[in-house]
């Protein structure tokens, strides 16, 4: 957890600083994920789909003791994302992208909280978010 709370002071820090730079991001969504047993390395890989099939986010991580989560990875806005496919040592794991009522200018996210302990299949919870969050064009 005490990376958790580095991250959250450097977002802070870096949400302050470099403005201009900020000027022409887009508002954006955000994916997020926690390995709540970091007893076990986990490969995780969590891919977003819009309504075609095709990815407008996708991304794989190793997950342990030393990597413990990804906090708000930004993707387009304009993504119209609709299915969130996450697999997790292999355990596949198939959800709707949730509808969050997010005032304007935050923009629906999620979280992705994974469990299991050294001898149990791995579970995954996914929970919503609103944020605002920019990423660059």
């Amino acid at each position: 957890m005490k990376r958790r709370a580095l991250l959250a002071t450097l977002g802070i820090a870096a949400g302050s600083a470099g403005c201009s730079a900020l000027d022409s991001a887009e508002p954006a969504h955000t994916v997020s994920v926690y390995h709540v047993d970091e007893r076990v390395t986990r490969e995780v890989t969590v891919r977003i789909e819009n309504a075609a099939g095709e990815a407008v986010f996708e991304r794989t991580a190793t997950y342990d003791d030393e990597n413990e989560a990804d906090e708000n990875v930004p993707f387009s806005r304009s993504s119209d994302p609709e299915t969130v496919l996450v697999t997790v040592d292999g355990a596949e794991f198939e959800r709707d992208w949730p509808t969050a009522d997010c005032d304007d200018p935050n923009w629906a996210g999620i979280e992705l909280w994974i469990r299991g302990g050294p001898d149990a299949e791995p579970t995954l919870e996914l929970r919503t978010n609103c944020q605002h969050v920019t990423a660059t064009p």
